[in-house]
C-alpha cells in the first residue's frame, strides 16, 4: 500500500506545478522527497497534514505559486481538509487570482460553515472580481481612422479655408469707416485661419507670438487707414 501511495505522490508532485504553470526548485524537490520517504503515516489524512504544513510554510515565505500547489497535493489526499482550501485561496487572492479564491472559499464555508474570516475574505474577492470586469467593459477602446474618415475631415478642412480665403478678398469700400471695417475683418478671418490650419476650433486661443503678429498686422492697417483718410472723407471725394 505505501508503495503505490509513493507513486501516486511523486507522480503528482510532477503534475501539479504544469497546472498552475509554476516551476518547482529543488528545494521544493528536496522537501517532497523527504515527505514521502517518510512511510510511517498511517492513511492519507497524515500525509495531506504534512503537506498542509509545508504550503503554510511556503506562505508565510511569500511563495503564493508554490503554497499552492502543496495545498493542492493535500485537497487530493483529503478532500476534506477545510484549511487546505482557504488557505489556497489566500494564496491565490494575495496573487490577484480572485475567481480561484472565491471557489476555494466557497469550498471551504461548505465544509465549515462557521468560519467568518473566510466568508470576509470571500466578499472582498467577490468585489475585487466584480470592479475587475466593470473596469475591463468601461475600457473605451480609440479605433484608429479609417483612409475614408481621414479623407472626410481633410474634406472639411479644405473647404473651411476656402470659405476663410473667400471672405479675406478685398472689396473697395471708400471712406475710413470702410477702411477699418476691412482691416477689423482682415484680422479676424486671419485669426480664425490660423486656427484651422492648426486644427483647433475657431476663435481659439493661438500662441502668444502668432497672436502678437497679427495684432501687430491690425494695428498696423489701422494706421494705415488714418494716414490714408486723415480727415475721414471717402476716397471719392479726394482729387
Amino acid at each position: 500500500m505505501y508503495i503505490n501511495m509513493i507513486i501516486v505522490f511523486s507522480i503528482l508532485i510532477v503534475l501539479i506545478p504544469c497546472f498552475s504553470f509554476t516551476q518547482t526548485t529543488d528545494l521544493e524537490r528536496k522537501s517532497d522527497k523527504n515527505i514521502l520517504n517518510q512511510t510511517n503515516f498511517p492513511n492519507e489524512n497524515e500525509l495531506a497534514a504534512k503537506y498542509l504544513e509545508k504550503g503554510n510554510s511556503l506562505y508565510l515565505a511569500g511563495s503564493y505559486r508554490e503554497a499552492i500547489n502543496a495545498y493542492t497535493i493535500a485537497t487530493v489526499m483529503n478532500p476534506e481538509l477545510t484549511e487546505a482550501y482557504y488557505q489556497r485561496g489566500f494564496a491565490h487572492h494575495n496573487l490577484g487570482n480572485y475567481e480561484s479564491a472565491i471557489r476555494d472559499y466557497s469550498r471551504a464555508l461548505t465544509l465549515s460553515p462557521e468560519l467568518a474570516e473566510v466568508r470576509t475574505k470571500l466578499k472582498d474577492a467577490k468585489a475585487m472580481f466584480d470592479k475587475n470586469n466593470l473596469d475591463t467593459k468601461n475600457v473605451r477602446v480609440i479605433q484608429p481612422l479609417t483612409p475614408e474618415k481621414r479623407q472626410e475631415i481633410e474634406e472639411k478642412k479644405n473647404k473651411r479655408k476656402k470659405e476663410i480665403s473667400e471672405r479675406k478678398k478685398p472689396k473697395p469700400v471708400p471712406g475710413i469707416v470702410a477702411c477699418l471695417a476691412s482691416a477689423e475683418k482682415e484680422y479676424r478671418d486671419s485669426w480664425e485661419q490660423e486656427c484651422v490650419y492648426s486644427s483647433l476650433d475657431r476663435n481659439c486661443r493661438l500662441p502668444s507670438y502668432k497672436s502678437k503678429f497679427l495684432d501687430d498686422r491690425y494695428k498696423q492697417r489701422r494706421d494705415d487707414c488714418s494716414r490714408l483718410y486723415p480727415t475721414g472723407v471717402s476716397s471719392t471725394q479726394i482729387k
